[in-house]
């Protein structure tokens, strides 16, 4: 029994797919950036048995919005899914397979995430931010500071400066 247990096993893997997201709220027309990696359950080991990864985007009534087809490359599958403009706002979630695992669809990943023009969010400040607030708007951030003295933005990327100006009350 043993050895018909690990030729089976050998055969069937137990595949887990885990994905990243770049964010976890989006807007409408925003394009979620996805990286998946394909792992043997049991033993936490990359698993290199499939090609593609199947990612869905669902909307809060749990219909099917956007599907793509990911090809694996060095390991790992990387893709995008495009949120539609007129995507309804509200939760919505990802779900990521592989072919094998469609027959099992409890064995999917999924991740929630937020979508909406109409979702102002507060971003997340230090304690002590000195009455700085930060949110999100459509297209962008919405920082205010209550001070009649200038105050100056610094914007970095990857460790380099890509915006530096001073910005006035409000």
């Amino acid at each position: 029994v043993y050895d018909r247990l690990v030729a089976q096993r050998e055969a069937f893997p137990l595949e887990r797919v885990y994905v990243h997201t770049d964010a976890e709220d989006y807007l409408q027309g925003d394009r979620i950036w996805l990286k998946g990696y394909l792992m043997d359950e049991v033993a936490h080991t990359p698993v290199d048995s499939t090609l593609y990864l199947y990612a869905e985007l669902f909307d809060k009534e749990g219909t099917l919005i956007r599907r793509v087809k990911i090809l694996r490359r060095q390991g790992a599958f990387s893709g995008y899914l495009d949120i539609p403009e007129d995507m309804p706002s509200g939760e919505a979630f990802i779900r990521a397979y592989t072919r094998y695992m469609a027959a099992a669809p409890e064995t999917a990943f999924t991740k929630r995430i937020a979508v909406g023009r109409d979702l102002v969010r507060d971003v997340a400040s230090p304690r002590d931010n000195g009455g700085l607030t930060v949110k999100r708007r459509p297209h962008g951030f919405q920082l205010r500071y209550p001070s009649k003295d200038y105050q100056y933005l610094l914007v970095m990327r990857g460790g380099e400066i890509v915006f530096l100006e001073s910005v006035g009350r409000g």
